[in-house]
C-alpha cells in the first residue's frame, strides 16, 4: 500500500496505482476509501462505464453494505462484458470477495483460457487474485481447491 501511496505521490494522475491502492482498500476492509480510489482511478483513466459501476457500487453500499455493493458490481461487470472486453480474473476475484467459490472458479478457469491479463500470467500476481479464494475458505490442506489442476502450480 506504500509503494502505491508514493507512486500517487509522485504522479497523482497515475490511473492505475489509484486503482491498485483501491483493491487494497478493498482487501483490507477499508469499503469507504476502495470506493473513492476506485472513482478516481477510472476518471483519471478517462473509463465512463467504469466509473458508472464504481458509482453504484457506492451507492449498493451507502444501502446495503459490502455483500450488496460486491454484488450490484459483479452484474454490472457481467452487463459490461457483453458490450467490450473485461478481464474474467476481475468478475472472479469480485466472485470469490462474495464468497461464491463456484462462480469464482468458473471465472478464473475462463480468465486462465483467454489468458487474460496479469493476474494469471504471474506468479506474484496469480497469488494476489487468489488470496480472495482464501478469504472464501478454499484452501484445504495447504492445496488450492480447484476444480482443475490449473492453478495448483501458484500455490
Amino acid at each position: 500500500m506504500d509503494q502505491f501511496k508514493k507512486t500517487i505521490d509522485i504522479d497523482p494522475n497515475y490511473a492505475s496505482a489509484h486503482d491498485a491502492l483501491a483493491q487494497t482498500y478493498r482487501d483490507l476492509g477499508k469499503y469507504d476509501l476502495w470506493l473513492e480510489e476506485w472513482k478516481k482511478a477510472a476518471t483519471l483513466a478517462d473509463d465512463q462505464e467504469n466509473l458508472v459501476i464504481a458509482n453504484e457500487a457506492a451507492r449498493a453500499y451507502a444501502k446495503g453494505g459490502f455483500h450488496v455493493a460486491m454484488s450490484c458490481t459483479v452484474e454490472l461487470r457481467k452487463q459490461l462484458e457483453q458490450r467490450r472486453y473485461v478481464d474474467p480474473s476481475f468478475i472472479a476475484y469480485d466472485y470469490a470477495s462474495l464468497g461464491d467459490k463456484d462462480q469464482a472458479f468458473y471465472w478464473l478457469e475462463k480468465a486462465y483460457s483467454e489468458k487474460a491479463g496479469p493476474w494469471l500470467t504471474s506468479r506474484s500476481l496469480g497469488k494476489w487474485i487468489l488470496s480472495a479464494v482464501t478469504h472464501a475458505t478454499l484452501i484445504c490442506s495447504n492445496a488450492w481447491a480447484c476444480p482443475s489442476d490449473h492453478f495448483l502450480a501458484l500455490a
